[in-house]
């Protein structure tokens, strides 16, 4: 089993660039102050990350955001792309948290 390569330092600066700092990093996803977004890496494109904004987050304030990650991102070399929204929800019976995603077509 192969382990995709993901460039860690170059998310933690872009989501640095928003005045946010990375809480919590799972797998391929890395989350943002109080889960304002996700970016996700993608596993076929290291330079490459998926943007997901927690479905509460007003409209401006996205907008404001995806406008900052992006420039943040193209000065690291990696192509962001608005993919929709999450939300976080918790499991009654696990106690776990999930996360539903809601992908723009």
């Amino acid at each position: 089993m192969e382990i995709p390569f993901r460039p860690l330092g170059k998310a933690m600066n872009i989501v640095a660039s928003t005045g946010l700092d990375v809480t919590y990093v799972y797998d391929d996803l890395v989350f943002a102050d109080n889960s304002v977004f996700i970016l996700q890496f993608d596993n076929k494109d290291p330079d490459r990350m998926l943007l997901h904004f927690n479905a509460d987050c007003d409209e401006v304030a996205r907008e404001k955001l995806t406008n900052i990650l992006i420039e943040a991102s193209n000065k690291e070399n990696v192509a962001i792309t608005y993919t929709g929204t999450f939300r976080l929800k918790e499991n009654q019976k696990s106690e776990k948290i999930e996360i539903e995603f809601d992908f723009i077509n």
